[in-house]
């Protein structure tokens, strides 16, 4: 059996640490550490060198302060980090992801949409639960779907959301060879290559659902 990814959780209050380590535990990851201090937090990653680091970032004078990031990626650069804050302005967005940041999350957010972008954090997948980041000329576009089956679009509503094909094959009563047989003619249909471009091209054309209400819940998850 596969060992499961580990994650250290740093956040100001036990209620929501509690909170945290249930949804991680719930998207298959195992909590090594808790911290409540940058301190504590970056001597927990020297210590347990873990996968994922959760962390809960304030602003400092109207700018996020990222020191955190930096630091826990200087002791280990794989790390994957996830950023919980309630800045919603879309440049200290922006600054987290040019500082290493993996997903961006608001405090308020619904708890499957974390839980997607922690399950795609380790896949070659896009996650994208906020308007604010498909490109606005994109943002009234909303082409119908070039002749996908029932089936095709089910298939790719679940890889935009992270799921492997194993998972989806349990998921589905079908084969492996089955979803990738899908996945391939759903590629040549839409003309990408991968999923990860099949996920982009659904989201941005209006085939997978998006908030409507500017900055949401979860902004956007790269891997």
């Amino acid at each position: 059996m596969e060992e499961r990814r580990t994650v250290v959780i740093s956040v100001n209050l036990p209620l929501w640490a509690t909170a945290l380590k249930g949804l991680a535990e719930r998207s298959d990851l195992k909590v090594v550490g808790s911290a409540r201090d940058n301190e504590q937090a970056l001597n927990l990653i020297a210590q347990k060198r873990p996968d994922v680091f959760i962390a809960e970032i304030d602003c400092v004078n109207g700018m996020l302060d990222l020191e955190l990031v930096r630091a826990a990626r200087r002791i280990r650069p794989q790390l994957r980090v996830i950023v919980i804050s309630n800045e919603r302005d879309r440049n200290a967005v922006t600054a987290s992801f040019a500082n290493g940041v993996d997903l961006y999350v608001l405090k308020d957010a619904d708890p499957e949409d974390l839980s997607s972008g922690m399950r795609q954090l380790f896949h070659q997948s896009i996650f994208i639960a906020a308007n604010w980041a498909t490109p606005p000329a994109l943002q009234s576009v909303r082409t119908s779907a070039p002749a996908l089956t029932k089936r095709e679009f089910e298939i790719l509503q679940l890889a935009a959301h992270g799921y492997t094909n194993g998972a989806m094959a349990r998921m589905l009563t079908v084969t492996e060879q089955t979803i990738k047989f899908h996945l391939s003619n759903t590629y040549r249909k839409l003309n990408v290559s991968n999923r990860t471009e099949a996920s982009r091209w659904a989201q941005v054309h209006g085939l997978l659902p998006l908030r409507e209400a500017g900055v949401d819940e979860v902004s956007a998850s790269v891997a």
